[in-house]
């Protein structure tokens, strides 16, 4: 994941959005940010990086993230300002409709 370009990572979260654009629950929006790369090898090292920011429309920001690390496929986000922010830049490409399937998953059972 650390070769990967910041367009590879942006093409990603375009279509991870578009398959996840059919919740009405679940709104996501494309950001940048950065990444800490390695810890003892690189400490303080970052990369710039493309991030999922997920909002849920009747669940909280810890609720959403709390059935994401609980789910069926479970994804490990971190929460930033009162967003579920999933970095792209930590998901191996083959996984992206396993993350897209556990986003729709926790907004159809915080619909019910």
């Amino acid at each position: 994941m650390l070769a990967a370009t910041v367009d590879d990572l942006r093409n990603r979260a375009e279509s991870l959005k578009a398959e996840i654009a059919s919740s009405n629950e679940v709104t996501i929006e494309i950001g940048s940010d950065v990444s800490p790369v390695g810890g003892g090898s690189l400490p303080g090292a970052e990369l710039p990086t493309m991030i999922l920011q997920v909002n849920h429309s009747k669940l909280s920001a810890d609720e959403l993230a709390r059935r994401f690390r609980l789910g069926s496929i479970r994804i490990f986000p971190r929460i930033q300002q009162n967003r579920v922010i999933i970095d792209l830049r930590s998901v191996l490409p083959e996984d992206d409709s396993k993350v897209a399937l556990a986003i729709r998953l926790a907004a159809e059972q915080g619909s019910t």
